[in-house]
């Protein structure tokens, strides 16, 4: 890449990663926008992977598979082959955290983001990449997924990525894990408007958010009874179904029905489970 195709933004002040990508998207001057974080990196034929990927699915949202790596683990290279695998909206929807919720590793077309006013929600500090992906795809036939391994994901060993096993949650990190709600909704209502014969299947995948969600309520010892109340909402008995019609953890489906019907019976056994692993 010559350096007249590079442009260097900087921001006076740091408003989070929706606020950065949000600004990369206004300023981006070619047909297909691509995110990478600061602190990942990608192969050098991830581009024109891409690329070709968008030529022959040019309806299809396409992305290739993540590799991650970690701070005690050497990367590993590896390839699970040329194969594409194609899935319909309906399927993605309602099992998006089995295949690829967040934004990086995909190719988005510009003028679909700015023509449908698709832009990253500033608000949502968590799971922000998910709903981005959820409102695009609504404009899009399915998703078109290479199996090579191209887009190589850090994940912090402090837990900047992953979640600590046994971490005192405190009530603002659930305000935090709760903003991501309000971007669900914004999600809920473009379907609504745009495609509403997917609306139960988006609103079943986020059965698993909100009892996550509630888990953490329990743990933080979080009272904010309207917290709680939205959260049951979205796990109502028809979304939980359908989310266990599609779930294949059964872990997962045992956390919504438990957060469902018996939160503090299941909080109480998550805990013990958890004590009993650290302690071996």
């Amino acid at each position: 890449m010559c350096s007249s195709d590079l442009k260097v933004i900087e921001l006076t002040e740091n408003k989070g990663v929706s606020n950065a990508r949000n600004v990369g998207i206004t300023n981006a001057t070619g047909e297909y926008i691509t995110f990478v974080d600061s602190d990942d990196f990608v192969s050098e034929k991830y581009i024109s992977t891409l690329a070709t990927l968008q030529s022959r699915y040019p309806t299809m949202l396409v992305m290739c598979m993540p590799e991650e790596y970690d701070d005690k683990n050497a990367i590993k290279y590896k390839n699970d082959g040329d194969n594409v695998n194609i899935y319909d909206k309906e399927e993605y929807l309602a099992t998006q955290y089995f295949y690829h919720p967040w934004a990086c590793a995909c190719a988005f077309n510009k003028d679909t983001i700015l023509k449908n006013d698709l832009f990253f929600c500033v608000e949502a500090k968590f799971g922000e990449d998910a709903y981005f992906v959820n409102k695009y795809l609504c404009f899009c036939d399915g998703l078109a997924i290479s199996q090579k391994r191209m887009y190589y994901y850090y994940i912090h060993s402090d837990g900047g990525s992953i979640s600590k096993k046994g971490k005192n949650y405190t009530s603002k990190d659930v305000e935090s894990r709760y903003s991501s709600y309000k971007a669900y909704k914004e999600a809920i209502e473009l379907y609504e408007m745009k495609a509403p014969e997917y609306v139960n299947d988006i609103k079943s995948s986020y059965c698993f958010l909100a009892a996550d969600i509630i888990l953490m309520q329990l743990r933080a010892n979080d009272h904010n009874t309207e917290i709680t109340d939205n959260l049951q909402h979205v796990l109502s008995i028809k979304n939980c179904f359908n989310y266990i019609l599609h779930c294949r953890y059964m872990k997962h489906t045992l956390l919504v029905l438990g957060m469902k019907f018996m939160p503090n019976i299941t909080y109480r056994v998550l805990e013990r489970i958890n004590d009993e692993g650290r302690s071996n």
